[in-house]
């Protein structure tokens, strides 16, 4: 039975576009958008299918009739589903076919951007052949305005051996694409064959294979097409669009081994086919393809357990480590963040979904030495934070004691504070960096001890300098001092000798010269005249003596008051 190439659609004989085929008016909005947008167009280049599948990776989910506006210049492919198909089956069978030859057109326009077939420009030496290009173009462009007729004799012409290059790839694969819009696929195959030689990569003979492979389907002969997408994937392997086309054409013929192992390398390479395998496609397979489709699912989801009860583990342990370390690391927040999103991602119980949680547990892989890494660094930057506020600490309560010696000179001392005029600034800045610093380091994290470091040594700084500052002001008071006191002493010493020498040589002068007087009184006494004269002589000089030296006793104390009152000067 023969089939629609846009649309997959069963049809009476191969045709480019079927009566019923829905495609053409997205395909050509969607062309000129494209045309219209480089921007665009180089995003979808640089994707290719990917972007396109990923737009109607819900669409194919959730099975609605009516789609949402599809973003990037693709809402108007929401008509191809406008009004629903037969079934989910034929459904997904037409948007496969659509999504991989509906936007066939779009596809090769992108090839021709690539830098591989734009570098056959630069092989186009001979002037007939820079003529075959520009007729190549031409051809393109007729063809663009399906003016299929007038593009396949341009195409004929660019390819001709005398007036043209038949060694340009684009040209066949263009003409190609001529015949099939035409509906003669025959020509279409043969062309397709002979580019091989030309293509410029595996990836363009991959491309060629894929088309014959495409229109040997449309034709009916799934074991030409089975053949054609084989060499296909020989020639590039990771083309997992092939893999899957092998697998529909292998289902056709009940070719169970090459259809299941193809459409498992299809589905580990893209998750899309996983749900567009349930299509009409694999219906002569539909049992072991479901029965696949379950083991993979079913592998996928005790894949992404078992590992995430490693990482479990591995955080729990990392857990454990930074409470008792008493720290805070962004990482191990990180892991557990992915953790749960994985978990959420599996209790979906959607095939991506897991395969979700498979990519977010790959990534968390990825942080446990990272983790190691931040908790050494951290305990590491929190003993240097600690250390750093002891020693700050240590540092402000020898500036205070400073301040209180100074402040007690200040009291004790006249005229200290023309020396000393302390300032307590220094002093209440370090305690506020100190109060900051402390707060930094209860935050607990790496960040905030690297903080707390830098903190605690200004606050360091700040006490170091007030403490050196109050000292050495102190220091220069004591020296001025000392020069005041020594110099107060040299004149208490002598003041004080010179009273007592003085009191000493006064008492026997005063005691002669009134020795007469008083001893003619005393003697002359009635009450003392048992006395002889030289008795009471002695008496008196006596009596003179110690009043002389209790006079110079007194102005000793005096002196040594002075004295005092300058030593605190």
């Amino acid at each position: 039975m023969a089939r629609c190439w846009t649309c997959g659609k069963l049809t009476s004989e191969p045709v480019w576009k079927c009566s019923t085929c829905r495609t053409e008016n997205a395909i050509q909005t969607l062309q000129k958008d494209l045309a219209l947008n480089t921007d665009k167009l180089a995003k979808v280049e640089q994707h290719g299918f990917e972007v396109i599948s990923d737009e109607l990776y819900e669409l194919n989910r959730t099975h609605q009739a009516n789609t949402e506006t599809l973003s990037d210049g693709f809402s108007n492919l929401a008509g191809i589903l406008q009004d629903g198909f037969e079934d989910v089956s034929n459904r997904l069978q037409e948007i496969n076919t659509t999504l991989e030859w509906g936007f066939g057109e779009i596809s090769w326009k992108l090839q021709q951007q690539t830098e591989i077939l734009q570098s056959i420009d630069h092989t186009l030496k001979t002037p007939t052949q820079t003529k075959a290009n520009e007729w190549r173009q031409m051809a393109e462009e007729s063809r663009n305005r399906s003016v299929l007729d007038d593009a396949e004799k341009i195409f004929l012409r660019s390819l001709d051996a005398i007036e043209g290059s038949p060694l340009d790839y684009r040209s066949y694969i263009g003409l190609a694409r001529t015949y099939i819009q035409m509906n003669e696929f025959d020509k279409a195959r043969t062309y397709l064959e002979e580019s091989l030689p030309h293509a410029p990569d595996n990836s363009y003979k991959n491309y060629s294979y894929r088309m014959i492979g495409h229109v040997d389907e449309c034709v009916g002969d799934y074991h030409s097409a089975v053949s054609a997408l084989k060499l296909a994937i020989e020639f590039s392997p990771n083309s997992y669009v092939a893999h899957y086309d092998l697998a529909r054409c292998s289902a056709k013929l009940k070719l169970k081994d090459t259809c299941l192992s193809a459409l498992k390398t299809a589905i580990y390479g893209n998750s899309i086919y996983f749900y567009l395998a349930e299509s009409a496609d694999f219906e002569p397979l539909s049992v072991e393809a479901k029965e696949l489709l379950r083991e993979i699912k079913s592998n996928t989801l005790n894949t992404a357990k078992s590992e995430l009860a490693v990482l479990t583990k591995i955080h729990k342990d990392f857990i454990d480590r930074v409470a008792n370390e008493d720290i805070y690391v962004e990482t191990v927040d990180e892991i557990e963040s992915n953790l749960n999103f994985a978990n959420d991602k599996i209790s979906t119980g959607d095939y991506k979904a897991f395969l979700d949680a498979l990519f977010i547990n790959r990534e968390n892989y990825k942080l446990p030495d990272k983790a190691k890494v931040d908790i050494e660094e951290t305990i590491k930057a929190r003993d240097k934070a600690l250390a750093g506020i002891s020693k700050a600490e240590k540092m402000l309560n020898d500036a205070e004691e400073s301040m209180t010696r100074t402040k007690e000179t200040l009291r004790r001392c006249i005229n200290a504070s023309e020396i000393l005029e302390p300032d307590d600034k220094d002093i209440e800045t370090a305690k506020s960096k100190l109060e900051l610093a402390k707060d930094k380091a209860s935050r607990r994290d790496y960040k905030s001890f690297f903080d707390t470091i830098q903190i605690s040594q200004e606050a360091y700084d700040l006490a170091y300098n007030a403490k050196s500052g109050l000292d050495s002001k102190r220091e220069h008071y004591k020296n001025s001092r000392s020069e005041r006191v020594e110099k107060a002493t040299g004149v208490f010493f002598r003041a004080v000798g010179l009273k007592i020498l003085i009191g000493l040589a006064c008492s026997p002068i005063g005691g002669c010269a009134g020795c007469t007087i008083v001893a003619g009184i005393i003697y002359n006494s009635p009450r003392k005249q048992g006395l002889s004269f030289w008795s009471s002589s002695a008496i008196t000089v006596v009596l003179f003596t110690i009043v002389g030296v209790v006079i110079g006793i007194v102005e000793a104390v005096k002196e040594f008051n002075t004295y005092e009152d300058m030593k605190k000067k």
